[in-house]
């Protein structure tokens, strides 16, 4: 990511200017969507912990049981959602509610919010993922950027801003190689 100042702005203008509140549900969502693939394995080991747990108690019983209950604690730790908004909202209170404006443009995503200014260049970005709640800009395991799914004005719009910026991140790939 490059300051604005420092680094390149747009050179062609922005293709799609995308305006949005940065709020805690958007922000939360955007991350677990990110965690989605760990958290599925997180699960089925936890959800193995338990069914190797229940066979152990069958020979030794304190050893199944602490086993039992510590994968039955993980499991219910990573569903509360009641632990993430208490500590995250607080962590998170100085950009909350902020306005964001991202502009997807042919070479990369001008960030600007509250915090500051970072142009991310199509080179920066591995993918880019979207659900029904929120399309995210991704490198590698790192959450770069997203927009609240509701930001776009259809979900025709929404496909072809992450049309375009998969043929971005692709031609950034093939110009590298």
């Amino acid at each position: 990511m490059q300051d604005r100042e420092n680094g390149p702005p747009h050179t062609t203008g922005p293709r799609y200017v995308i305006r949005y509140t940065q709020s805690f549900d958007t922000a939360l969502a955007a991350g677990k969507f990110l965690q989605a693939r760990v958290l599925r394995t997180y699960y089925i080991v936890f959800g193995a912990g338990l069914a190797i747990g229940a066979v152990v108690s069958l020979v030794n019983l304190f050893g199944g049981l602490f086993i039992l209950f510590f994968s039955a604690l993980m499991l219910v730790t990573q569903r509360v959602d009641l632990l993430d908004r208490l500590l995250g909202r607080r962590r998170a209170r100085s950009v909350l509610d902020q306005p964001i404006e991202l502009d997807i443009g042919d070479d990369g995503l001008l960030w600007q919010g509250p915090q500051g200014t970072s142009h991310i260049p199509w080179s920066s970005l591995t993918e880019v993922r979207s659900n029904e709640r929120t399309v995210i800009f991704v490198r590698d395991r790192l959450l770069l950027a997203y927009v609240p799914a509701a930001s776009f004005a259809s979900a025709a719009e929404q496909a072809e801003v992450i049309a375009f910026s998969r043929e971005r991140i692709a031609a950034a790939r093939a110009s590298a190689a």
